[in-house]
Order: structure tokens, then sequence, then C-alpha cells
């Protein structure tokens, strides 16, 4: 645990040393982990006014109504025998005793059992506020009427006779040098023998003095008037605030283990580290405004009470920055690094540059770039130090501080779209759009000849260790580029690898290839082509769209999916989302990077994450276990009981005082004398045992962290099940002759019966089962079916192109949907010349035609009478009329015969339609101004003589034909 400190602190020293003193500028901009726990977890009150943990490691928490007791998974409250429900402060003492403070009485808990002492004897005092357990075995209480001191189960009282300057006293501390402080209504008061007198009356005599601390350094006065520190070696009064609690009042003073003094105020949380005030809320994560109190528990966490319920800080290695720490854009599409270790990060309006020494950010927008059109989809730095910036609307050279050159189509750009850059091992560099690569060279554009494939978009761009340039598309899967003689392939013996999105790729250090993709879930791939793993929701990742990619420094490979992000290591997975401070659980596509000094990077659509490794303290520690006891109805067991054979029920109630991530524990049980195997793992902290045979058993309880660190001992409880009087050896003796071929008999008997029962029982659950999967699988055919042809429906299409419209929108830029309706030519002729029997058997081919034609991921259905609607996900238009060509050759190619002596010879008209997700608007208009557009591309078709493929362009009319 030391060790875990020490590392800690420097890290925080490191972090905060450059914080600047006035809190209220926003120069401080890193986001903190909180949770908040109110009424509605359980807690009885809303105030939480004190908080404590206990030696065996359970948070009790201090209300207006009352102690509560929190173990992991819930909230026990306590009012009996407490002298009032209003509880004011909790400390412990040196025999591990919790001291509480009520509004009339004081008392001492210990293992769960109240020993309280009301104030009916002393009736000048009322509302102890505060209580001190000194060293010497007694204990000092602030209150309303003065000063009590309890020592030897004696109370003596201080007053206004006795020097204080104000009956009311709202703090109290013995430091140190065993000096006695009060704090008033009206000053600081410091006891000399028998009596007290007034400490610097010049600037404390009309403070109000609520918080009191001796650390290492001094003694800390916390009031409304600032805060100071009464230097232990010289008793020097010095004033550590600088007019950041101007009219406020600290409630409460806490030093943790790394050395940080807490501040708690009416108006906020704040802290001290390295000789710096920093604010914590509500800018920084922190809700709730007024806070009464701090304390620490054993795993280093910080436990908070406000005005609004309980809040749980966990430092950790995350931290967030949003546009309320100064980014132009929360939403970050890409990240970088300059020679002068700043990250440079692309989003959707301009780029924000961090300074990792000062945490501040400055922006480049608009009036820097130079460009009406900000959005930025790559950012990348030059061998020489300049920097690239892909933006909507074309290339950004930028050198010195200032745009040095714009280029854009007319530059030789295949598109203005620029998403992605790559500096390959011979230091060329290379430029993906969204309608394929050109290289950037000698500050000029370089066009690279296009692939024989269209390709939808390229997102990302990683070369491999044979020199291969790794190309994420959005419309083909991985492409493969040689640089060498520009020439384009797929990787055919893996078909995981094509037809779909991919966001991003990384090289782990022994050549391997990792592919995030959207919807087929990580893939490895080896340096020769080989598929050696996929990790989707059915193997360990948990999730099948993985939008960012990365393999640190270190080896591990980190991947950012639609549920949080995900660490792979020593074959297996860590997960990380909220409760790790994430701001959300889905990254941003290719927005991750790794800085020079080892941190980790991750956007998101809500700012970008900054992860510094070493600060998981206590991510591999063992979790703890504890049994909290076994109960038989009401009444609670001791360990070794003897029970009856006729017993009821036991209850068994057990924790994990792990509180970093309560949702992480998981419980395994297993009842030695019943079983050595261990349970599956379970979230319930309650376990019931019944039925069980007379004899011996032990119950043990592990808990177990992220899925594999168990706890290094289990809890354990012993009791035993006595035998009934005819399962006695005498009773068993005398009758074992006389029965035993009566229970042979019936053994054989029951055998036979309940296999013969087992067998039926079995067969009829599995005609029940098969019965009701067939019905379940023809409804759903049914219900999405053309019953003529067998492709969809005009129902599911269009339920289908809305969820595309959808989906396109949320995409990252650029990205295409594609829409085809077609139109048999001059079917009337032929249903009225064949009749309709052989129209259907038409319709019938036509249909299992387009059907060939279509893509995997297509959507093919038939639209009413001869019309015929396709759905090409992340197409554009030359991918849509590439499929459309290919339809209609394959009908007017080969005739449909339809009888051993008919055959017809039909033409297909097609119209087609791409959309780009950029323009979209309100889903609903944008699906019906698709189907419009479509349906004027194939009118279009039939009045230029049929048998045609037309695409929709601006100004066509919609008119009807046939």
């Amino acid at each position: 645990m030391q060790k875990h400190f020490s590392v800690a602190l420097f890290i925080f020293i490191f972090s905060f040393g450059t914080f600047a003193q006035d809190a209220s500028k926003p120069s401080v901009s890193r986001q903190y982990n909180f949770h908040a726990y109110t009424v509605f977890d359980g807690l009885p009150q809303g105030q939480i006014t004190s908080i404590q943990q206990d030696s065996h490691g359970f948070i009790w928490v201090g209300s207006y109504a009352g102690v509560t007791r929190y173990n992991g998974d819930e909230f026990d409250t306590y009012t009996d025998p407490l002298p009032s429900n209003s509880i004011t402060s909790m400390t412990t003492d040196n025999k591990g005793r919790i001291v509480i403070t009520t509004g009339a009485g004081f008392c001492f808990l210990t293992d769960g059992q109240f020993d309280c002492t009301p104030l009916d004897s002393h009736s000048k005092v009322s509302n102890l506020y505060q209580a001190f357990a000194a060293e010497d075995g007694s204990y000092w209480f602030a209150a309303d009427g003065g000063l009590l001191h309890y020592h030897q189960q004696a109370l003596t009282l201080y007053d206004e006779s006795d020097g204080l300057p104000s009956p009311t006293v709202r703090s109290v501390l013995k430091d140190r040098k065993d000096r006695i402080w009060a704090g008033t209504r009206k000053g600081l008061s410091q006891l000399t023998g028998t009596s007290f007198e007034p400490f610097y009356p010049d600037i404390f005599g009309d403070a109000l003095i609520q918080a009191l601390l001796d650390t290492d350094e001094g003694v800390w006065i916390g009031s409304n008037v600032g805060l100071y520190r009464l230097d232990h070696q010289t008793d020097e009064l010095i004033k550590v605030s600088n007019g950041q609690f101007g009219g406020n009042v600290i409630l409460n003073l806490f030093e943790d283990s790394r050395g940080i003094i807490w501040i708690a105020t009416y108006r906020g949380l704040y802290r001290l580290v390295n000789g710096q005030i920093e604010r914590l809320s509500p800018q920084r994560g922190l809700k709730h405004v007024t806070t009464y109190t701090i304390t620490e528990d054993n795993e280093g966490t910080i436990w908070i009470g406000s005005d609004a319920g309980l809040v749980k800080y966990v430092p950790g290695p995350f931290i967030s920055y949003t546009k309320e720490q100064g980014m132009s854009n929360e939403f970050v599409r890409s990240m970088a690094t300059d020679q002068e270790g700043r990250v440079w990060m692309g989003t959707r309006y301009g780029v924000s540059i961090f300074e990792p020494e000062t945490e501040s950010f400055t922006i480049l927008d608009e009036k820097d770039l130079k460009t009406d059109r900000i959005r930025v989809y790559a950012v990348r730095m030059l061998p020489n130090g300049d920097m690239l910036i892909g933006t909507r609307s074309g290339l950004i050279h930028w050198q010195d501080g200032a745009v040095k050159r714009h280029y854009s189509t007319e530059d030789g750009l295949p598109s203005s779209y620029v998403s992605a850059f790559l500096v390959d091992s011979q230091q060329r560099i290379w430029v993906g759009t969204s309608r394929g690569l050109a290289q950037f060279k000698d500050e000029k554009i370089i066009p690279v000849k296009p692939s024989e494939f269209p390709i939808g978009g390229i997102y990302h761009l990683k070369q491999d260790n044979k020199e291969r340039i790794w190309i994420g598309t959005g419309n083909q899967g991985v492409v493969l580029f040689d640089a060498e003689d520009e020439s384009y392939r797929k990787i055919a013996q893996i078909p995981e690898s094509s037809e779909f999105t991919v966001w991003n790729i990384d090289k782990d250090n022994d050549g391997n290839m990792w592919v995030g993709t959207n919807g087929n879930g990580l893939l490895k791939i080896s340096e020769d082509l080989k598929l050696l793993d996929i990790y989707d929701s059915d193997n360990l990742l948990g999730n099948d769209y993985v939008w960012q990619v990365m393999v640190d420094s270190q080896g591990n490979i980190w991947c950012y999916t639609n549920i949080g992000l995900k660490r792979f290591s020593d074959g297996h997975f860590t997960h990380f989302d909220g409760d790790d401070g994430l701001p959300d659980l889905e990254g941003a596509a290719t927005a991750v990077m790794e800085h020079p000094n080892g941190d980790l990077w991750f956007g998101t659509g809500y700012g970008v994450i900054r992860y510094v490794p070493g600060q998981e303290t206590s991510i591999d520690d063992p979790p703890p276990i504890m049994m909290e006891g076994v109960w038989l109805g009401e009444k609670k067991l001791k360990s070794g009981v003897s029970l009856p054979n006729d017993v009821e029920a036991l209850t068994a109630r057990f924790s994990s005082l792990s509180f970093r991530d309560e949702r992480d524990i998981l419980f395994s049980y297993r009842l030695l004398g019943a079983s050595n195997q261990w349970s599956k793992s379970f979230e319930s902290n309650r376990l019931q045992l019944a039925s069980l045979s007379p004899g011996d058993y032990t119950l043990e309880i592990k808990a177990i962290k992220s899925g594999r660190i168990a706890s290094e001992s289990p809890a354990s409880f012993q009791f035993t099940i006595r035998a009934p009087f005819w399962m006695t050896w005498w009773f068993i003796g005398l009758c074992v002759l006389l029965v035993i071929a009566i229970l042979i008999s019936l053994i054989q008997y029951r055998t036979r019966r309940l296999a013969a029962e087992k067998s039926q029982l079995e067969l009829l659950v599995t005609e029940r089962t098969e019965e009701l999967q067939s019905t379940n699988e023809e409804l759903k055919r049914l219900v999405i079916t053309d019953e003529l042809t067998g492709l969809n429906n005009r129902r599911h299409l269009m339920t289908c192109l809305e969820q595309e419209v959808r989906r396109l929108s949320r995409c990252p830029e650029p990205a295409y949907l594609s829409f085809i309706i077609l139109d048999a030519d001059h079917f009337k002729t032929i249903n009225d010349t064949y009749g309709h029997v052989i129209g259907d058997k038409v319709l019938t081919e036509l249909a299992e035609r387009i059907k060939t034609c279509c893509r995997q991921t297509d959507v093919a259905a038939r639209y009413g009478g001869e019309e015929f609607a396709i759905i090409l996900p992340f197409t554009d238009l030359v991918g849509a009329l590439t499929l459309a060509d290919k339809i209609k050759s394959s009908v007017a190619t080969d005739s449909i015969k339809v009888k051993h002596n008919l055959e017809i010879t039909m033409t297909v008209s097609l119209g087609v339609v791409s959309v780009d997700g950029d323009t979209l608007g309100d889903i609903e208009k944008e699906c019906d101004q698709m189907i419009k557009q479509a349906d004027a591309a194939l009118y279009k078709a039939k009045r230029q003589g049929r048998n045609q493929v037309c695409f929709f362009e601006s100004g066509d009319e919609q008119s009807t034909g046939s």
C-alpha cells in the first residue's frame, strides 16, 4: 500500500504542479471520476454529514436519518438506540471504535453494536457538532453550550466562564504538541492551564471556525475568512487561501494518504495539492455543491458527504477533457503529436491543440485554417515537423504556425474528403480520401492509380512488416495496397475481412494485424494472411463494434467498442466504462494514439480521454471477503453451531468490502461436506442453503474481481446437521437385516421408474421445443417475406431503409447509402399473353436473379407487383451503378424458361440514388426522398427506351410511367 501511495503522490504532484492559484480560471482542465449514491440507491436521507470506515472495512454514513452501513451492495440504516437521528460527525478512537455525535448525545460503535450516552445530565449543552478522540483515551466534544471533556466516564464542561469567546463551539482539536484548540462562532481559542485564551483575535475575532486539522506541516484552520496554517516549527500563522473562500464557510478539512488536503465548503469541494488550491465542483465532475465531510478508505478511495448524497471519488488512470476545459468541439475524430509533444486533436470544429505541461488548449478554427468547412478527419506530423490536416474540404499543409497551402481536387486529390494519413517506412506520405489514395510528395499531390473495384471511403492506413499498406475501407473491408506497382487486392482466403466497414488497424510486436470492424468484432490476422482469431460478442470482447484499435508500447491491445474501452493482455480483456471515468461508452472511429511520454489518448463523441499508466493502484490486489453471518430465520448463528435435522433454510450473508467498482465484484461458494467444487460466479451477496442431509459442513465464500482475481483465502462458516434417531448407528443396526431386501427392491423399482419418467420427460421437452422453434421461425419468415418470390416484403424493406439511414447519420464521414428500384419492362404483356400463372413464375425467376447479383450485406425486396427494390449500405453511386448493370445484364442475357417448350425474354429498367451521410436531415423525410428520387430515375430509364440504368440527378422531374 505504501508503494502505491508513493506512486500516486508523485503522479498527483506532477499533474497538479502547474495549477493556477485562482481556482475559477479554466486552466485546470480535467474531469474526475466521481460516482454519487442517493436515496434512489438506498440512502435514508440526502444530506450526508459524516463518513467513517470501521476496522472490518464497512463504510458508515451519518445523515439526518440515523447511521447507515454500506457493504458494497446495499445500505442498512440504524436509528435505535441513538439519542437522536441527526448525526453531526463521526471519527475513530485508538480502540478502533467509531465515535458518533448527534444532536442529543454521543455513541461508540463496535462491531455493529451501539453504546450511547445522552446529554440529559447537562442541561446547558445541546447539539454536539464534533468529536475528537485523544490518545490518552479521553474525548472532546464541540457543542452548543461549550466544550465537553469526557474522561473515565465523567463529563467536564468549559464555557464562557472559562474564557471561551462564544458558547457555540463548532470544532475541537488536540494537536501533536498536546495543545487543545476550540473553534467557536466568534474565533479560535487555545486551552492554557484550566482556561481558554483567544488566538489571533485580530484575524479570527468574529470568524466562524468550523474545521481544524493537525498534519506534519502544522495546524490547519478553516473558517469563513479563509484557510490558515499554524506552522509547528515556528508557530507562524500563514494564510493559505487567496480569495478562494470569500463569503464562504469551510466546513471540514481532511488529509489523505497522498498528503492532499481536502476542503469541504458550502460552495463546493476544494483540495490543496503542492501548494495550489483546486475547485472540484461542479465543472470537474462533482455535481453537488455543498460538501460536509471527507474521508478515505483502505483502498485509497475518497468518500465525500454532500447535500445531495454520498459521493465516491476513485483515483485512477483516466482523465477526460471537454469543451468546459477549452476544447473547440467534443467530437474528436483524429489525434497526433507534434515535435513539441503537444497533442493535435481533429474535431468537428477545427483543431484543438493540448499542451501537456500546462493542461491548456489552443484552438485552430476557421480563421486560423482559412476555410469554412472546418470538420477535421485526420492529422499527422510529417518527418520535417510540419503538420498535415485532413478536412471535409481538402488538405491543409501547416508550417511554422500558419497555413502554408490548401489542396483540393483541382490539385490532384481524388476527393476533398481527406480522412487518413500514413508515413511509411520509406518516408513516403500517403493520403486517404473518400474516393481513393494519393501521395504527398515535394509539397505536391501525386495521384495514385485507382483500384479496379470501388472503394467507398478510406478510414485508416497502416503498413505491415512486408511493407504492404492495409487500407480500412467503408465498403470493401480490408484492402491491401502494394506501393511499388500500385496494385490492390483483397484477402480472398479470409471472407470475414471483406464487404464491410473497417475503422482502425494496428500491428503488434509479432507482425500480426489487429482489425477493428463495424459489426464483425476484432480480427487478428497473421503476417502471412491467416485469420488467427475473432473477438466479438460471442468471444471475450462482449461487443461486435470496434471503433479504435491500438497496440501500445507494452504490447497491450486496446480497442474501443460500443460498450466501453477494452484492454487485451495475457489472453483476457480488462473492461473500462463510466465507473472508471470514461465520458462515453462509445469511441470515435480512428481517434486513438500513444504519446511519446507513454500516455494513451482515446477520442469519443463527448470529449477526449487521457490514460496515465501506473495509476491503477489496486487493480491486481485480491478482493477482501467477509462473512457477515448465517441466519436461521431472524436468529443469527455462531460458527460451529449444531442444528437439528429438520432445520429450515439457512441464509448466509457476505461482503467484499472493495468499493472501487462494486459492479466488478462477483462471488463463488462451495459447501464442504456436500461438494469440493466451487460454484459459478454470481452477483448476489446472499445465499440460501436448504434440504441439507445430516453431516458436518463448512461454507466457504470467495470474492472475484475482474473475472479472474480471487480472494487470498475464503471466508468460512462451520455448522453441523444432527442426524435423527432413526439414522443413528444403533437403530440402523437393528433394522438393517429386516429391511435390506425391501430396500433393494424399492431402489430397483424407483430407479427404473425414474429412468422411464426422465426419458419420457426428455422426449416431451424435445418435441415441444422443436415445435415451438419451427412455429417461431415460420412466423418470423411470414412477417418479413413476400409469399410469391421469397424476397423481403415491402414492409420489411421500409424498416431496413430507415435503420440504414439512421446508422448512416451516426457514421464518421465520408459514408454513403444507395437505393435501387427496378421494374420489369412490358410485364403486362406477359400476363395478358400467357396468363397470371406464367407471370408469377417469371417474377419468381426474376427475384432469384436479383438475389444472386446482390451482396450479403444488401437488402432486396419485392416492392409491389413487378417492381423490386434494393438497399446497398455503405455503397456510393459508383458501386450502386455497378450492381444495377449486373442485374440488368443478368435479366436481359438469359431468357426465362417457364415450361419445357416455353422461354420468355424480358428486360428491366432500373433507377439508382445515392446519398452522402453528411447531408442527412430528418430520418423519415430522407427515406421518402430516396424512394421518390429512385422512382424519378426509374421513369427516366423507361422514357429513354427501357432496359436502361439511370441515376437520379438534381433537376430530374418525378413522373409516372409504365
